[in-house]
């Protein structure tokens, strides 16, 4: 089988992230052992899973917890959402439950205008939880990965076919998303 072909069917999800909030969010992507499930109030009441009010507790500063958003407040959240295959709650239970070894992270901006490259200018922030402490922080530089050679300045690759990044119950991982943001990001994992 040719090697594109077994790369097209290898495992992945993709979800969308767009900030139309008039400010900057540092998202957490995966909160670590820290629950982020918050009851709603009034007749709609509601549970969501986008609290990061025990993330801040321990010391990890976050404005939101990425969680599916079908709908909902655009003007002060950053928007998340997969595909009708895949929900983002379905990466975080993977996650939490039985971990994931992930080869690549692609990335593709979709936002245009004066701040459509803000989003390779960011990192993604990488830490271990444990109770009481912050783990060691490490971090992913989006802009190593953009290529001056590459025609289509659009998307990164961040290939860790090599060595595959472990993503477990303990893992914290956060990005800053600029307002205005409208990008993608893909996960290919092993299975």
């Amino acid at each position: 089988m040719k090697e594109e072909l077994r790369q097209a069917l290898g495992s992945s999800c993709t979800f969308n992230f767009v900030n139309n909030s008039g400010a900057a969010k540092k998202l957490a992507l995966l909160p670590g052992i820290y629950p982020t499930m918050k009851s709603g109030v009034g007749t709609g009441k509601t549970i969501n899973y986008s609290d990061p009010a025990n993330l801040v507790n321990a010391g990890y500063t976050v404005d939101q917890v990425a969680d599916d958003y079908d709908s909902g407040d655009a003007t002060n959240y950053v928007q998340v959402s997969g595909s009708n295959r895949v929900k983002y709650r379905d990466l975080r239970q993977t996650v939490m439950y039985v971990g994931m070894h992930v080869k690549k992270i692609i990335i593709q901006n979709k936002a245009t205008g004066a701040t459509a490259n803000d989003i390779f200018d960011q990192e993604i922030e990488l830490s271990t939880t444990a109770i009481g402490t912050n783990g060691e922080k490490k971090y992913i530089s989006l802009q190593q990965f953009v290529s001056t050679a590459a025609y289509d300045r659009s998307k990164i690759t961040i290939d860790m076919s090599e060595s595959p990044l472990y993503l477990g119950p303990q893992t914290f991982m956060a990005m800053n998303i600029p307002n205005g943001a409208n990008f993608s990001m893909q996960f290919c994992y092993e299975d």
